[in-house]
């Protein structure tokens, strides 16, 4: 991967800069070009629902830029141009691990500029759904897709009506394809030439494979789960693109086909992900082909990064990789006290897996049961088992010298 050289101003001396702006009356129309120059690049490719990668790519290194313009863009009353621009240019801090500071500011946004642009406004939202997910803020990422379902735009209704699917997959799978026929409807009724509403119908037609995909993960069937995350990764190259990479390879781990699972986690190494960078499922696929000694690395690293707290809920997925660990070492009593604490696992690809084993270890009605009872009033993970599975991960780091 090219490396590009970054220069950097002084505190000092760019304190300095903005105060001679600011004597000779510049300030001003500098910080309008500054704002245009970033509006500009964040919108290379239009207004997208979930934004694009390949922007982000070219601006991950520019979010302190994108919030300053932001901010400045906020302060004139400017939210048309504010959330354009972070909506062109979320995947940026994505990659530059800053999600809790652009869902905060896309959540101003989203107020300013409902009554100002129903397309703005549904680019908002789906993008907020999206990042409360990745946050794992389950209540957040419900409200979201909530109101998606009350646009005044087809296209973003079916998108909200999806999501709903989405959450009702884990633990109220009789009702998706209800759910996705709503949304199918909403989709058939949204027509226009418009590119906003062109990419969220777009968008609109791809999630069911997403839906679908969650649905086969759970349920054990891993072949169809595999080859639709694979497509819904080929065709979405944004917010969602490594948590369907992940899923795709977990479903091929679940196959007993390690090898290609880390051909498809490769896929991730292009961005450089500071989360959910597979890790987990590189984990699992080493294991898988009895090389403990090349798995290890990886649980220690998930591990680690997950007892900072950083990433929500990550704590749940590296006790998944212990309890996987242990299974792999023939240590089937640990496998299953480390499993019963490790909550309903971060995402998608590893709460297939944590079923999956939960089957192999002959629990898995327990199981299923104790995770149904999860439940962290005030957590904004409620529900998943961060808090228990936090506790008992720092308990293991100190037990193994990782901490």
């Amino acid at each position: 991967k090219r490396k590009a050289t970054r220069f950097r101003l002084l505190e000092t001396v760019k304190a300095y800069a903005e105060d001679r702006l600011v004597d000779t009356n510049e300030a001003e129309t500098v910080r309008a070009r500054h704002l245009a120059h970033f509006h500009s690049l964040a919108m290379t490719e239009g207004r997208k629902v979930f934004g694009s990668f390949d922007v982000g790519l070219r601006l991950r290194h520019d979010c302190p830029n994108i919030t300053t313009a932001f901010e400045w863009a906020a302060g004139h009353d400017s939210w048309i141009v504010a959330g354009e621009l972070l909506t062109g240019s979320n995947a940026a801090y994505i990659l530059d691990a800053r999600l809790p500071e652009v869902t905060t500011a896309l959540r101003r946004a989203a107020a300013h500029v409902a009554a100002l642009d129903a397309d703005l406004h549904g680019c908002i939202t789906a993008q907020l759904f999206t990042f409360h997910q990745l946050l794992t803020d389950v209540a957040s990422a419900i409200a979201a897709g909530r109101e998606l379902t009350r646009s005044p735009l087809g296209c973003f209704r079916s998108v909200g009506w999806t999501g709903t699917a989405w959450f009702a997959a884990y633990g109220a799978p009789e009702h998706v394809d209800g759910l996705l026929a709503r949304s199918d409807h909403e989709r058939s009724d949204a027509t226009s030439p418009d590119q906003v509403r062109s990419d969220a119908e777009t968008v609109a037609a791809i999630m069911p494979l997403i839906v679908h995909s969650l649905v086969a993960s759970l349920s054990g069937d891993f072949g169809r789960s595999g080859a639709l995350s694979h497509r819904a990764a080929a065709d979405l190259r944004d917010g969602t693109f490594n948590v369907m990479v992940v899923s795709a390879a977990m479903s091929e781990v679940m196959l007993g086909l390690p090898d290609a699972a880390l051909v498809t986690a490769a896929q991730l190494d292009e961005f450089d992900f500071p989360n959910m960078d597979g890790t987990e499922v590189r984990a699992l696929a080493h294991l898988a082909l009895g090389d403990t000694e090349t798995a290890m690395p990886f649980i220690q690293r998930l591990a680690k990064r997950a007892a900072t707290g950083v990433y929500g809920a990550e704590s749940n997925d590296a006790m998944l990789l212990l309890a996987a660990l242990a299974h792999h070492d023939g240590d089937d009593i640990a496998a299953r006290d480390y499993l019963r604490v490790a909550g309903i696992g971060r995402q998608p690809g590893t709460i297939a897996f944590g079923r999956h084993l939960a089957r192999q270890l002959g629990i898995i009605d327990e199981y299923l049961a104790d995770v149904a009872s999860l439940d962290e009033p005030g957590n904004p993970h409620g529900g998943m088992g961060a808090t228990r599975s936090m506790i008992a991960l720092r308990a293991e780091l100190t037990r193994r010298g990782w901490a």
